[in-house]
């Protein structure tokens, strides 16, 4: 009973140095980001995005390195899931969000598409899924540079009233240091978190890939949610959709590649999850659609996170 509160402890405590890591992580790449001058959707795409989903990389590579396969497509999956029920529902609920008309959409039907496709390549044998994995690293990519491409071009036309205004102060040394000490607390609080997580969940007898899809999944959101929150109450509504949207790219196609390419075993993950990810990343692409140059109100937000909720449930 000793050891396992004390690896609860353990899970807690990295729990908020992973959290607190990618947020130092995320302020100083918006930073970094803005002196580039790209567009706050773009931001929210790829440096933040990116930066919001170290915790889920950090996660991936320790959960491979101690052969748990399973715990790392289940916090995959589960992130996903949880950034849009968690994330964008609770974000809904702080504020109204205004949906644009260009690159939120075409983010919004990439992202579907690359869900259907991480989706087939999990149903698929394994053997197929090794060989055919690193199509995924190929759409993060392109992802990525088709972000930048867009960026550049929303930066002379809609969103140049948004960028006219600012000016950063140069990125200096001490912000580099801080920098690389953000990404050093999320390899070392990830390690903590997985090795914990599965002492957890074989004390209780809970599988691998539920602990993933829950426990972990909300704790390595958590960079998100906080994103999320601060940009809907600053009224940032590209910056939010961005990070959601971006992040849940990421995941699927440089997380979820590597996860495969460089797992021991041939983890896999119940239908039902990958059933759970389709239906709700369907709800988000619906939402985004449906009120694309409108203002989303609070009630889909409630939406949202009651089916997050309902998940949750049904998962254990």
């Amino acid at each position: 009973m000793d050891m396992i509160i004390l690896n609860l402890l353990i899970f807690l405590i990295s729990l908020i140095a992973l959290a607190a890591s990618a947020d130092i992580l995320v302020r100083l790449s918006v930073s970094l980001a803005k002196r580039f001058r790209l567009s706050p959707l773009v931001i929210g795409a790829t440096v933040v995005a990116i930066g919001t989903s170290f915790p889920e990389l950090a996660v991936t590579i320790s959960s491979i390195a101690q052969k748990s396969g399973d715990l790392s497509l289940g916090n995959i999956i589960g992130s996903n899931i949880a950034n849009i029920g968690l994330v964008f529902g609770a974000a809904l609920l702080f504020s109204p969000l205004k949906v644009g008309t260009a690159k939120t959409q075409r983010n919004n039907t990439f992202l579907l598409v690359v869900t259907v496709a991480f989706i087939f390549l999990q149903l698929a044998p394994y053997d197929v899924r090794r060989v055919l994995s690193p199509l995924l690293l190929l759409l993060a990519i392109l992802f990525i540079f088709l972000e930048t491409v867009w960026g550049k071009e929303g930066s002379l036309k809609e969103d140049l009233l948004y960028l006219l205004p600012h000016s950063p102060a140069p990125f200096n040394l001490f912000k580099w240091l801080a920098l690389i000490s953000s990404l050093a607390g999320l390899i070392i609080s990830s390690n903590f978190l997985v090795s914990s997580a599965l002492v957890i969940a074989a004390f209780f007898n809970i599988s691998q890939e539920v602990v993933g899809l829950s426990i972990v999944a909300i704790g390595t959101s958590l960079p998100e949610l906080s994103v999320s929150v601060a940009a809907a109450m600053k009224k940032e509504g590209k910056l939010l959709l961005g990070n959601v949207i971006g992040s849940n790219i990421i995941n699927l196609t440089l997380l979820g590649s590597i996860s495969v390419m460089f797992s021991n075993v041939s983890s896999s993950v119940h239908t039902l999850s990958l059933v759970a990810l389709f239906l709700f990343t369907c709800a988000a692409f619906g939402v985004i659609k449906f009120y694309s140059g409108k203002v989303v109100g609070r009630w889909p937000g409630f939406v949202l996170l009651f089916s997050y909720l309902l998940y949750l449930f049904l998962v254990y």
